[in-house]
């Protein structure tokens, strides 16, 4: 399945911006309504555990930019830009979610099972040296 950003057409940096505002007035439209706070963090915990799952089935990295706008787009208008960092950073603390460096620009993330995968494959290289 193809990232959020390639499916809506948001290669472009600008158009995905534009689109990340747009959720965003959505969302605080969404949270002038009356919300529960702890409910609010249980949604956007969900959603970005949901966008983890869903980003990671074909990619062993994916863009902050990418796993943002899965968690916003899980359920547009109930997760706030700023839920959403904070559901990210809390994976991220939990151990969930690691980054990843040296990719070029912007964040990016791997999980446990990836990196799991990834030492296996570099154990078996180096048991098949030799």
């Amino acid at each position: 399945m193809k990232s959020p950003t390639f499916r809506l057409g948001l290669r472009d940096p600008l158009a995905l911006s534009v689109w990340i505002v747009a959720l965003c007035l959505v969302a605080a439209v969404a949270a002038g309504c009356g919300g529960d706070g702890d409910a609010t963090e249980a949604v956007a915990g969900e959603a970005a555990a949901w966008a983890v799952a869903h980003l990671s089935e074909r990619e062993a990295v994916f863009g902050h930019t990418d796993l943002l706008a899965a968690t916003l787009a899980r359920d547009p208008g109930a997760v706030t830009v700023g839920d959403a960092e904070r559901a990210i950073s809390a994976l991220e603390r939990d151990g969930a979610l690691h980054a990843a460096r040296g990719l070029g620009l912007g964040r990016h993330w791997a999980t446990d099972a990836a990196l799991a995968r990834e030492s296996e494959t570099i154990a078996l290289m180096r048991a098949g040296q030799g």
